[in-house]
């Protein structure tokens, strides 16, 4: 009786995406949450001086942002 692991063949011409790959695809969706929340941040300060609004009015610009956070991960 063997103790070598078993391999499954898989079926020819059919590959396993490289997994670069696959942390490309989960990082790209994450990077472009965090990008959005930078620039919501950063023009918060413009908004709340230009317009003078409540804390409640400013909620309403960053929570869309912040709820927007990838699935993929």
């Amino acid at each position: 009786m063997s103790t070598a692991p078993h391999r499954t063949a898989q079926p020819a011409g059919r590959r396993r995406p490289p997994l670069w790959l696959s942390i490309v695809a989960c990082s790209v969706p994450m990077f472009m949450v965090a990008l959005d929340s930078l620039a919501v941040s950063t023009a918060l300060r413009a908004v709340a001086a230009e317009s003078q609004p409540d804390t409640t009015d400013l909620q309403w610009f960053v929570t869309p942002t912040s709820s927007a956070s990838p699935a993929c991960c």
